[in-house]
């Protein structure tokens, strides 16, 4: 297999949940996000392979945008704790509720 240059492609990610990347400590809020994706294009033994080498999400801020560059590896398993955490909310709609608002019948 050898090289045969690069590409980048943009698409858009969603996160249910506050979520964070990587060992980044700081927390992002849930929402979509622009993503470019760069990727290294290698031919294979048929077809061209592409290979994810580097990831910058788009992060909106108050004074416009920022990007941050995060491994395909940790985006993927942010996303994966997100979808995991979607299916613990679907299984159980009042887990993480606050019963401040609930009146109980005595």
């Amino acid at each position: 297999m050898h090289s045969g240059g690069t590409r980048t492609t943009a698409s858009t990610v969603r996160f249910d949940h506050p979520f964070r990347i990587g060992r980044d400590a700081r927390e992002l809020p849930a929402g979509s996000y622009a993503i470019h994706t760069l990727e290294e294009v290698h031919q294979g033994a048929f077809d061209p392979v592409l290979v994810a080498t580097s990831i910058d999400l788009v992060v909106e801020t108050r004074g416009g945008s920022t990007s941050r560059v995060v491994r395909p590896a940790d985006l993927r398993a942010a996303l994966a704790r997100d979808a995991c955490a979607l299916e613990d909310m679907s299984e159980n709609p009042d887990r993480g509720r606050s019963d401040r608002n609930s009146s109980a019948v005595r």
